[in-house]
């Protein structure tokens, strides 16, 4: 809405931008420059850091699928992670709306493929030069997880009722 003709160029309010339920913003021009080519000193250092950031991550993406290899073929993560003084993280059994992990992580934790022998690896560039690895062992899905709250409640409720009833037992030839 900004680079409207209406409000860059006629100098008019925008349309309404509804921000949330109970909030609405208009906006108007108050000062515009246009876009120009800025000297090469002025921008010298923003272009080396943003070329070394490149590089580190294109270097961290290059380790990382060296490690995942490694993995895949045999090597545990402790060795890896003593090898590269690196620390893991053990998360445990994690649900799909875990705040402590990264939502891009958990993402694709839960896209990845089951576990049939061992241990499923994949790895991801976190943008920055650092390199995450997911580890997955099992999956437990809802249907086994609620079959299984299912068996111990129904064995609590008999608990429960075996303790307040007064159970008498006897064999089928007494009845």
């Amino acid at each position: 809405m900004a680079f409207s003709d209406e409000v860059l160029r006629q100098g008019l309010n925008s349309e309404a931008i509804e921000r949330d339920s109970d909030r609405v913003v208009f906006i108007r021009l108050n000062q515009h420059k246009p876009a120009e080519v800025r000297p090469l000193a002025e921008v010298s250092e923003q272009i080396k850091a943003e070329l070394a950031s490149i590089k580190a991550e294109q270097r961290g993406s290059e380790i990382g699928e060296q490690a995942v290899a490694a993995l895949n073929q045999g090597k545990s993560l402790d060795s890896l992670a003593g090898e590269w003084l690196v620390e893991i993280q053990d998360h445990g059994f994690v649900t799909r709306q875990q705040a402590d992990i990264d939502a891009g992580m958990l993402v694709r934790a839960f896209s990845m493929p089951r576990p049939e022998q061992g241990m499923v690896y994949q790895g991801a560039s976190q943008g920055n030069g650092k390199y995450q690895i997911i580890e997955l062992s099992a999956v437990i899905s809802f249907d086994n997880l609620k079959n299984s709250t299912a068996v111990a409640e129904y064995q609590s409720i008999l608990r429960l009722l075996s303790s307040r009833a007064e159970v008498v037992k006897s064999s089928p030839e007494d009845l």
